[in-house]
């Protein structure tokens, strides 16, 4: 099945598909991705809930943990590990190890699905795929809380607190974070919508706000309704201090300002 990428969409300019190009086989390896295995796919952008729904999910006891395979970091070295030469191999070893219940759970940015797509893996997969989004609202709060995330390299509560200088606030690069994020949303849903694709919907805001109900909805969705998330099973906890408030308070008045009128 052909899949169309938007303009703007390019996995030869992606960051992992330019790296997974320098480290493995060109597309049209004859590697498989397993056949009888619903494919779910959580479509994230930073800092939108992705690892705390993936770990809802998992709470379930049915589907599998989900982890992040498709990152380049991850790819090379699993590739090299179990000596493929391929990134649809890597894939569909990946797949056939993770998998639970016949479900493959795992979390992919809109470049990475490109970079699937470029390699002849998702148009073969498409018909037995189901795609999540994960969008933050607040979009202000998220690259805020990109900023804060990597520069402690604290990216969630599993990890301890770093050593790292206190993060400094820079207005000019949260504005750049947000002009991009935004340009990430809009090829995401470009590409859902040249691809007759509707996504199953999940706010960061419902998701913190009702964490087991949300996710119990999108295993409902999944056609599981029987399913239970326990947040009680998930150790995941929110990063939001008053430095994310302040950061954000401090950005807007900045905008609001450079944009006032001149007297």
């Amino acid at each position: 099945m052909r899949i169309v990428l938007p303009t703007g969409l390019d996995p030869a300019q992606d960051y992992h598909g330019q790296r997974i190009a320098q480290e493995l086989a060109p597309p049209g390896d004859a590697a498989a991705p397993p056949e009888d295995m619903t494919y779910v796919f959580i479509v994230f952008s930073n800092r939108s809930g992705s690892t705390l729904l993936g770990e809802l999910l998992a709470a379930s006891g049915f589907f599998n943990r989900t982890t992040e395979p498709l990152n380049a970091d991850a790819v090379i070295p699993g590739a090299r590990a179990r000596k493929l030469g391929s990134f649809a191999a890597y894939f569909a070893a990946v797949v056939r190890e993770s998998a639970r219940n016949r479900h493959f759970v795992v979390k992919a940015s809109v470049g990475q699905l490109a970079v699937l797509a470029a390699h002849g893996i998702l148009g073969r997969i498409l018909p037995r795929a189901r795609f999540i989004q994960t969008e933050r609202m607040d979009k202000v709060a998220q690259v805020v809380s990109w900023s804060i995330a990597a520069q402690t390299g604290r990216f969630t509560s599993y990890q301890p607190p770093g050593e790292r200088a206190a993060p400094q606030y820079d207005g000019p690069a949260l504005r750049r974070s947000l002009e991009g994020l935004v340009g990430v949303h809009a090829r995401t849903s470009m590409f859902f919508a040249l691809n007759g694709i509707v996504p199953f919907q999940v706010t960061y805001e419902a998701l913190a706000a009702r964490p087991g109900e949300t996710a119990e909805q999108v295993c409902a969705w999944l056609g599981h309704p029987e399913l239970r998330c326990d947040p009680a099973l998930v150790g995941l906890q929110r990063q939001w201090t008053d430095r994310n408030a302040e950061w954000s308070r401090r950005f807007v008045e900045e905008q609001r300002g450079a944009a006032a009128p001149q007297t």
